[in-house]
């Protein structure tokens, strides 16, 4: 079996996360009355959370597809295999694509699939609710994107391309209403206390998926990080 080694991405971009809230702490003591004071660091502060999670779920699988793997490979042997049967070759194929391509909806297919349990049973609605909103933010600021909203509800015969974007930004808007109390989504995306928000519930994300499966010292580590750093301190690993 070839000898590897794996770089775990999540808890050095955690060292970066922590060292942005910071940043971003002292921006808010230099400027105390900017309209929206968040817009200068949260969009970096939630890329880097949405990658800290997807990285986290990603080796939650890859861990677990790993010991399945090695398993099937060994009584593959056992029984006098010449190569790999069906089960190994989609394990394989599995861990590829966990690795490489799979989006964020896609992990939660994945969840669902080798879990055999929706993410959504794993963990609360509301948690799970949030960190969509999360990948909502993550995804349009990650490849540059704008962000329009209609500031009236819109109908399917209406701009299509503005219906298509209202779905999920509309319900990232509600989310926003409600945790915040601002009137529209910029305000809440520029709001002082977003990243701080998104932080407390990967924190609650991953404290619900504690159980769920054995975790090797790698992941673990990891794990601990995000359970130890509280949003706006240092970072101690």
């Amino acid at each position: 079996m070839p000898i590897y080694q794996r770089l775990e991405m999540p808890y050095y971009l955690l060292h970066s996360y922590a060292d942005l809230a910071r940043a971003q702490a002292s921006y808010y003591d230099e400027y105390p009355g900017a309209r929206y004071p968040g817009f200068n660091h949260n969009f970096a502060l939630l890329s880097l959370n949405a990658a800290i999670v997807e990285g986290n779920l990603r080796s939650i699988l890859h861990y677990h597809l790993f010991v399945e793997d090695e398993a099937a490979k060994k009584q593959g042997i056992k029984n006098g295999q010449a190569g790999p049967s069906l089960p190994e070759r989609t394990l394989t194929r599995f861990r590829i694509d966990v690795d490489t391509v799979w989006t964020w909806d896609k992990l939660k297919e994945g969840f669902r699939f080798v879990f055999d349990k929706p993410l959504g049973t794993l963990c609360s609605t509301q948690v799970l609710e949030a960190i969509d909103h999360l990948f909502t933010i993550r995804n349009r600021a990650a490849h540059g994107s704008s962000i329009q909203l209609p500031k009236e509800k819109l109908v399917a015969e209406d701009d299509e391309y503005l219906y298509t974007l209202q779905n999920k930004l509309q319900k990232l808007t509600d989310y926003m209403k409600a945790k915040f109390g601002v009137q529209d989504l910029y305000e809440g995306l520029g709001h002082r206390n977003t990243a701080e928000e998104f932080w407390k519930t990967t924190k609650q994300f991953f404290g619900e998926l504690e159980h769920l499966a054995q975790q090797p010292p790698p992941l673990k580590k990891n794990i601990d990080a995000i359970h130890n750093y509280e949003f706006g301190g240092p970072f101690r690993g």
